[in-house]
C-alpha cells in the first residue's frame, strides 16, 4: 500500500494542487482556465487506468479508485467554476464600462444642456394637460411642437420621440398601480441579480481557491487516506 500511496495518492494530490492555478488565471482567459482544468483531469483519468490495469478486479471500488474519482469531480467543478466566474467577468465589466460612459456623458455641457431643456418640455406638457383637460388633442399637438422647439437645437428627433414616449408611458403607469409596483419588483430582482453578478466576479476566484475546494480536497484525501491507513493496520 506505501507504493500505492506514494505513487498514487500523492500525485494526484500533486494535480489537483496544480488544477487550483487556474483561480490565478484571468476570469475573461476562459480558454486558458479551462485547458488547464482539462489538462488536469485528463491527468487524473491516466492514474484511473492505471488503477484498472494492475489492482485486482473486485465487486467494489477501492479507496484509491474512489479517490480518483473525487479528485475527477473537483477538477470537473473548477471548470464550471471557471465558466459561471468569467460570464460573471464580462457582465460586470460592461456595467462597470456602460457607468463610466455615463458619466463621461453626464458632466458634458451639450447633454446637459438638453436634458434641461427636455425637462422643461415636459413640465411644460404637463402643465398644459392640467389646465385645459376639455381639450387634450389641441393641448397635446400644442405641447408637441413646444417640445420640438425646445430640443431642436441641442437633441436629435430619434431622442426627442424617444423621451415623448417615456414621458407617456409614466403618465399611464401612474394610473394603474399595479404596473408601477411590477416595475418597483423588477428594478429590485435586476439590482438583486447585479450584486450577485459583482459579487461572484470579484469574489468568486478568491473564495474557491481559500474556502471551497481546499475543503473538498481535503475531505477527498481523509478519506482515501483514512482507508489506505487502515489497510497498512491490518496487514502489520
Amino acid at each position: 500500500m506505501n507504493y500505492h500511496m506514494w505513487n498514487f495518492m500523492i500525485m494526484q494530490f500533486v494535480l489537483v494542487l496544480l488544477g487550483m492555478c487556474t483561480f490565478a488565471v484571468d476570469p475573461c482567459a476562459i480558454d486558458a482556465r479551462l485547458g488547464l482544468a482539462f489538462t488536469m483531469v485528463l491527468a487524473i483519468n491516466v492514474f484511473q487506468i492505471l488503477l484498472v490495469e494492475n489492482l485486482p478486479e473486485m465487486g467494489d471500488l477501492s479507496r484509491l479508485q474512489w479517490f480518483t474519482i473525487m479528485n475527477t469531480i473537483v477538477l470537473g467543478l473548477m471548470a464550471v467554476e471557471s465558466v459561471v466566474v468569467c460570464n460573471c467577468s464580462i457582465e460586470y465589466n460592461a456595467l462597470l464600462d456602460t457607468q463610466r460612459r455615463l458619466k463621461q456623458y453626464v458632466n458634458d455641457a451639450d447633454a446637459i444642456l438638453c436634458a434641461v431643456r427636455l425637462q422643461r418640455a415636459a413640465r411644460r406638457r404637463q402643465l398644459r394637460r392640467a389646465s385645459s383637460s376639455s381639450s387634450s388633442s389641441s393641448s397635446s399637438s400644442s405641447s408637441a411642437a413646444a417640445a420640438e422647439g425646445d430640443v431642436e437645437a441641442g437633441a436629435e428627433p430619434s431622442l426627442v420621440r424617444r423621451t415623448r414616449a417615456a414621458i407617456e408611458r409614466a403618465e399611464a403607469d401612474e394610473e394603474n398601480p399595479s404596473r408601477v409596483t411590477l416595475y418597483v419588483l423588477k428594478r429590485k430582482l435586476e439590482r438583486l441579480r447585479m450584486r450577485c453578478v459583482a459579487g461572484i466576479a470579484v469574489w468568486g476566484d478568491l473564495v474557491s481557491a481559500v474556502l471551497i475546494f481546499p475543503v473538498l480536497l481535503a475531505l477527498a484525501t481523509g478519506l482515501s487516506l483514512g482507508g489506505v491507513l487502515d489497510n497498512l493496520r491490518s496487514e502489520a
